[in-house]
């Protein structure tokens, strides 16, 4: 029994089919083809008896998928992919509109949606971050929508990695805002803000311009350190080799009580990396005591000392 029968093919006797030699002059006759592109085509006589002929559109050709499951041999079920690829088309055709369009003429003017876009951009291409920034704090400016602490985080974190003057221009605007609205603690500085700072700094290599951010975060408003902005600023005396800083930076994470991390110690042997052995052993050995694991990194620094 033959479940799929092959398709019928046709007779060779069909009038269609059929191919006759006419004498010469005689005029062949049209094909369907033609005649449904005649009366598709229409020709209109314009000015001067010129005409004007409108091709016809290609008819989308139907694409059926017939498949048979292994329980039901004798059943067939039958898939138009036609609309599936009408579907695929439909969407990628929307998605090269939205790209077109401005993301941010196309922002709603409130203060939630322009954050969302700017933490949406965080992944993209420098320059491309840099641009909707700029985009994003005139457009608010000008529509008159207040800007708060989560705006100028996100805009400060979308400029760090490429101007350090862009950030310390959106640094002052914070500033000048929080100083005009002092009710409002929802403009204040936080850690956020400080830390992209610094690593416009780190960027920079404007060591000097951290340190002083780094008292004036804590001096002015009086915000608490953690272990990853000393482990930062333990990498610029790292660069530096400025025992005196890492020192006083280690001592003050004592008495604030921030537990250090590997990290810490890691760029604390390496500032002292020069030193007699006895301290780098001393080092090592405090943070056994802490149950701190060491990594790599400890250990190639300790045998770059015994060196």
């Amino acid at each position: 029994m033959n479940l799929f029968p092959r398709k019928v093919k046709e007779r060779a006797a069909h009038p269609q089919n059929r191919l006759e030699v006419l004498d010469e002059g005689t005029q062949l006759p049209k094909s369907s083809t033609q005649r449904s592109q005649e009366a598709v085509s229409p020709s209109t006589t314009g000015r001067q008896g010129g005409s004007l002929s409108i091709a016809p559109e290609r008819p989308r050709r139907q694409v059926i998928l017939s498949t048979v499951r292994k329980e039901q041999p004798l059943k067939r079920y039958n898939r138009d992919l036609s609309r599936s690829r009408q579907g695929q088309e439909r969407r990628e055709r929307e998605k090269r509109s939205k790209e077109e369009l401005d993301p941010v003429d196309e922002c709603a003017h409130t203060t939630h949606s322009f954050n969302t876009l700017l933490k949406n951009s965080v992944k993209k291409p420098r320059e491309e971050r840099r641009q909707i920034a700029i985009k994003v704090i005139t457009k608010m400016r000008t529509v008159s929508v207040p800007l708060d602490k989560d705006t100028f985080n996100w805009l400060l974190q979308l400029l760090m990695d490429s101007n350090e003057t862009d950030c310390f221009q959106i640094y002052e605007q914070m500033k000048e805002d929080a100083a005009t609205n002092r009710e409002d603690n929802n403009l204040r500085p936080d850690i956020q803000t400080y830390r992209s700072l610094i690593r416009a700094c780190e960027r920079s290599g404007d060591f000097t311009k951290a340190f002083t951010l780094f008292a004036e975060m804590k001096e002015l408003y009086g915000i608490q350190p953690d272990v990853v902005m000393y482990n930062t600023l333990m990498g610029f005396c790292v660069l530096r080799r400025d025992e005196n800083q890492a020192s006083q930076l280690f001592e003050e994470m004592k008495e604030r009580k921030v537990q250090p991390t590997v990290h810490t110690y890691n760029c604390l042997m390496n500032v002292f990396a020069e030193s007699p052995t006895e301290l780098l052993s001393q080092m090592f050995e405090d943070m056994l005591k802490q149950r701190i694991p060491a990594n790599l990194r400890t250990y190639n620094t300790l045998m770059r000392a015994c060196q």
